[in-house]
């Protein structure tokens, strides 16, 4: 018998589109006010997959950051590649070896 656990990278399929969710974090820590970032997808309960992009930023964080990080990225993007969710913290949720714990990570608004 085979089993079927699962992908062992990090690329999705989301709305017919592969895609490599570190294709996204690469070009997000590409920007002069990203310190960190990670972008997941998120399941909602419609059963709708989208893009979300977890940034620890440099410095205070400001109100239009979001905006200039979807902005950002837009340009140097396609359309589907671009997360639609963006939520900042002040620094990652780690597992006790350093790794990011994604499970800890908060749900976007």
């Amino acid at each position: 018998d085979l089993e079927y656990l699962g992908r062992n990278d990090d690329q999705v399929k989301i709305r017919g589109f592969r895609i490599e969710l570190g294709e996204i974090q690469a070009a997000l820590l590409g920007h002069p006010e990203v310190r960190d970032a990670a972008v997941l997808v998120s399941d909602s309960d419609s059963g709708d997959r989208r893009l979300v992009a977890y940034v620890v930023p440099r410095g205070e964080a400001d109100a239009g950051d979001a905006a200039r990080w979807q902005s950002w990225l837009s340009a140097r993007l396609p359309g589907h590649m671009v997360p639609s969710s963006y939520v900042e913290l002040g620094r990652f949720p780690l597992t006790p070896n350093g790794k990011l714990d994604r499970r800890a990570l908060p749900a976007p608004e």
